[in-house]
């Protein structure tokens, strides 16, 4: 098990690391920065984001004979935000790193597509968490911890955006003879 002195050690000045986890009634938000460590529940029951993140995955995704992508669907990704973050927004608003360590359903969710704290609703005026932080998201706490074993300086000039995934098989196992690089599930 990892302290919360641990998290806050790894962390780096400026950084914001969330873990969330989305339950059936609720989302449990772990929010770390080098000040401390908060524990918030957001009244998000994991089939509400789910609904959300199919909404705004399949604005992302050419479907059937398309030319092209349907209209990116950003109250969708407002809503999204609102859904995960609400109860740590003063933290998010501060942070200039933000450090995503989620994985099952929220794996899935492109965080940079999501609009910065305090965004305008004008589509126009919009600004996304991709562009105006350095966003990094990893598939679960431990991962991040791994990664994190990193120096500081070497973290301090990552790319920035660092995302980790597994690839969607559909529940098909045997689909990962697609993918080389994955010598085991």
């Amino acid at each position: 098990p990892v302290t919360a002195a641990e998290l806050r050690r790894r962390l780096l000045p400026g950084e914001l690391l969330l873990t969330l986890v989305p339950l059936r009634r609720q989302t449990v938000v772990l929010a770390a920065t080098r000040d401390g460590v908060r524990v918030a529940l957001q009244p998000s029951a994991r089939s509400e984001i789910a609904a959300w993140l199919t909404r705004l995955r399949n604005s992302c995704v050419k479907s059937g004979d398309r030319e092209v992508l349907p209209p990116f669907d950003e109250p969708a990704a407002r809503h999204l935000r609102g859904l995960l973050f609400s109860a740590v927004e003063d933290l998010s608003e501060r942070s200039q790193r933000l450090t995503i360590a989620t994985g099952g359903l929220l794996a899935a969710l492109p965080f940079a597509a999501l609009p910065e704290p305090g965004a305008r609703s004008s589509p126009a005026a919009t600004r996304w968490l991709g562009g105006t932080v350095t966003l990094t998201q990893a598939v679960s706490l431990r991962q991040w911890m791994l990664s994190s074993d990193a120096s500081a300086s070497q973290r301090d000039t990552a790319p920035r955006l660092l995302s980790w995934a597994d690839p969607d098989v559909g529940g098909n196992a045997r689909a990962f003879h697609m993918f080389p690089y994955c010598s085991h599930f």
